[in-house]
């Protein structure tokens, strides 16, 4: 009781000393440590949250108002993933790609501590259907570990942990090499860029599990496709995904 109203006490003074700032709008935001985030305000929270749509299980695209998601949707119609669904909470565009833009390039991991916090409250009921028992996080080969802060994916997959209490295990899937940029590659040519990117540290710890796979962005699903097929072979039972964002086909 005394360590709560302590923390309540000096949030409250370092709002008056150092009044904080949306990340989207600039508008004054309240340090409270029982809201989150704390780094945009109510309205731009709410406006992250996404918008009840149909959505394509497969892939996590956004399907039109008439469209049924139980078959493949235009963006992954004649692609077979490894993976089982996404989770994802929204397409990139808007004030979600602009946050993701920010922590993109930013030494800070405010932007994407948000946007993860802003997940987990919009797709809990999903999460929790998985039945998932180990979270996995898309690793970074070891010169962008050196040149970035922090991985985006590691601070998603920590913010599911936490909802689902579940481990999040950085050990088990690891880059064997570095890839060439993806951006301008069709998805046959992405899935020959990942062939044999990753390798499978103590397999014998995923044998039989539901493995839920986090990454930021997911475009045509190369990325996590190899990863989940990689863990696949080393025994796993099925890979879910987890991303922040799904990139159109349009603009893939």
């Amino acid at each position: 009781m005394l360590r709560s109203a302590l923390r309540q006490t000096t949030c409250e003074v370092l709002n008056w000393l150092l009044p904080s700032e949306c990340l989207l709008c600039q508008a004054a935001t309240d340090a409270n440590p029982d809201q989150v985030p704390l780094t945009v305000c109510v309205d731009c929270f709410e406006a992250l949250l996404p918008p009840v749509t149909t959505v394509c299980v497969a892939c996590g695209a956004q399907l039109g108002p008439h469209a049924s998601p139980s078959g493949r949707c235009p963006h992954c119609r004649g692609r077979r993933f490894r993976f089982k669904s996404v989770t994802c909470l929204g397409m990139y565009n808007g004030l979600l790609r602009r946050l993701l833009l920010q922590g993109k390039w930013s030494l800070s991991s405010n932007s994407i501590r948000t946007l993860a916090s802003v997940y987990v409250e919009a797709r809990a009921v999903q999460l929790r259907s998985l039945n998932i028992e180990r979270i996995i996080p898309i690793p970074q080969i070891w010169h962008l570990r050196a040149r970035r802060n922090f991985n985006a994916a590691v601070l998603l997959a920590a913010e599911i942990g936490k909802l689902l209490k579940r481990p999040v295990d950085l050990q088990v899937l690891q880059r064997s090499r570095g890839t060439r940029p993806q951006k301008r590659a069709s998805f046959s040519d992405r899935g020959a860029i990942q062939r044999n990117s990753y390798r499978i540290r103590d397999a014998h710890v995923i044998r039989g599990e539901r493995i839920l796979l986090v990454d930021d962005v997911l475009t045509t699903g190369a990325t996590c496709d190899e990863a989940a097929g990689m863990l696949g072979q080393a025994g796993a039972k099925l890979c879910h995904v987890a991303v922040l964002a799904r990139v159109s086909a349009t603009s893939s």
